[in-house]
């Protein structure tokens, strides 16, 4: 059986970057009430393609398909294969850069046990190309096996800390001008 993920994405950034999320949000809501069909909602709200156009999910998403989880609060939640959205990811870093150059995108994947498998940021860096930083744990046991909430907490703790640190070496002062608050991380 394949893995299956839950993929939640925030924004982090200016006030504008918080709308966009919103705004995602909703188009999100709006298209599935209307298309009644959340299986394509990606492709139409992200590429503008419509639900019978020629797709590459693996592509545009990285992933053999995704949709998105219907919900009515942040974070973005997308349903997908392993491996995860990655190339989705890229992509909204990339436009939302382009309302907030100092955007950054945080990307937490699980199973469908709920056990977190990897946390990844991605910024956009003076016309470059993304910058990702991540920190993943996956093994064949770690699915088999049971964890206690506190117990995920700490992993995603550890790798999230992981992953700033990360970003912090690279960016060094530079680090400051991302608005990155610790405690929308846990």
């Amino acid at each position: 059986m394949a893995l299956i993920l839950a993929n939640r994405i925030n924004l982090h950034g200016n006030h504008q970057i918080l709308d966009l999320q919103k705004q995602i949000l909703n188009r999100f809501l709006k298209d599935i009430d209307q298309k009644n069909n959340s299986d394509t909602a990606v492709k139409r709200i992200f590429f503008g393609l419509n639900e019978d156009s020629e797709f590459d999910w693996t592509e545009k998403t990285g992933a053999d398909w995704t949709y998105f989880q219907l919900r009515y609060e942040n974070p973005l939640i997308f349903i997908s294969g392993f491996p995860t959205i990655k190339k989705l990811q890229d992509y909204i870093t990339i436009c939302a850069s382009k309302i907030d150059p100092n955007v950054v995108v945080q990307l937490d994947y699980e199973d469908s046990g709920g056990v977190l498998i990897g946390t990844r940021l991605t910024t956009y860096l003076d016309d470059s190309e993304v910058e990702s930083f991540e920190e993943e744990e996956y093994t064949p046991e770690a699915e088999s096996r049971e964890l206690s909430r506190s117990n995920m907490k700490a992993i995603k703790r550890n790798q999230l800390d992981e992953v700033r640190y990360q970003l912090i070496n690279e960016l060094g002062e530079d680090f400051n001008r991302l608005k990155l608050v610790k405690s929308t991380y846990y």
